[in-house]
């Protein structure tokens, strides 16, 4: 029993110390990332949009940001195709490193249901960013449906954790639901603003993608 249970701690272990360099990983690249936003060619720009914000951020959309009602100018274009660029590329190499690694004691599946929500975030931003680049809406509707989308994915995430730790079995998979269900009614209001701008957008399964 004794080397079972030291074979058990031993496991954890490993596994506590392989997610903590991944980690540490992250840390790097998101470093790495910040520093590359620094460069001159995202100066037309940078006032305009947050070149970097959390895909499950729910903090406020400066003020500033929310009342620009301007279109991008063909220099602002250029800033703007590189930025979408750049930020493909880092979070790619955030996710390779991530996507294998779910936290100490996750299923895979509890960690492909807390990863649907980054990757609807992901795609919303990318989605909001090529109609900003094409004049379809203002920077100021992309500050504020960004804002929407990294909130609606940030608080949904939370939720469906924050269930995970509920004993009760049943209980711990409707609060698991309801969350999921929460996030869904939200991407239908997104998509409805999107179809208004003329993208076409639909619902498989639960949730709503648009392009």
């Amino acid at each position: 029993m004794s080397l079972l249970a030291g074979c058990a701690a031993q496991k954890r272990q490993a596994e506590i110390d392989h997610y903590q360099q991944v980690q540490a990983q992250l840390r790097a690249i998101g470093e790495q990332c910040a520093a590359e936003l620094q460069e001159s060619k995202y100066d037309p720009i940078r006032d305009k949009i947050e070149l970097r914000r959390g895909v499950v951020s729910t903090e406020a959309v400066p003020f500033a940001l929310l009342v620009n009602e301007k279109t991008p100018t063909a220099t602002e274009k250029a800033a703007l195709s590189a930025w979408a660029t750049q930020r493909e590329t880092c979070l790619a190499q955030t996710w390779h490193v991530q996507r294998g690694s779910p936290p100490p004691g996750w299923s895979a599946e509890a960690w492909r249901r807390w990863g649907s929500f980054i990757d609807s975030s992901v795609q919303q931003t990318t989605v909001l960013a090529a109609a900003l680049y094409n004049g379809k809406i203002t920077y100021a509707e992309f500050a504020k449906q960004r804002g929407e989308a990294t909130a609606a994915a940030g608080t949904a995430q939370q939720s469906w954790v924050e269930a995970t730790r509920i004993a009760d079995q049943q209980r711990r998979l409707q609060e698991q639901q309801l969350a999921e269900q929460r996030y869904a009614n939200w991407e239908l209001s997104y998509a409805n603003f999107l179809r208004a701008k003329g993208f076409t957008c639909v619902t498989a399964g639960g949730t709503t993608s648009c392009r």
